[in-house]
């Protein structure tokens, strides 16, 4: 399987006296979809790994639902290493937890039947 590899721009400062922080992928700007692409995931809850302000975000594979314990970001004012890091991580832990959970098993046996 090649590795997926997508290049993230966060933009922020401050325009016309007002401040803005941007993601983004490819030019657009980021959403869930890019997460689920990035995680193998079906579902999150808020932005999947580029929420902000949470240390808890939770995503789903199928029926399977699990909650991760996150360092919490703030895309305006922490630093960018601190930002990709974290970032990497989250996808690095998910993509963990989804490519534990399909597994699949076959088994096979002979019964005798009465006298």
């Amino acid at each position: 399987m090649s590795k997926l590899v997508e290049k993230i721009t966060i933009r922020r400062g401050i325009n016309h006296g007002e401040k803005f922080c941007d993601i983004l992928c490819d030019g657009k700007i980021v959403d869930h979809a890019l997460s689920r692409k990035l995680t193998g995931t079906t579902q999150e809850h808020g932005s999947g790994v580029f929420a902000q302000g949470i240390d808890e975000i939770s995503f789903e594979y199928g029926k399977m639902r699990k909650e991760f314990s996150v360092k919490e970001l703030n895309f305006s004012i922490d630093d960018p290493e601190v930002i990709s890091e974290e970032i990497q991580n989250r996808i690095d832990v998910v993509r963990a937890w989804v490519a534990g959970i399909d597994r699949s098993e076959e088994f096979s046996f002979f019964v005798t039947g009465g006298q």
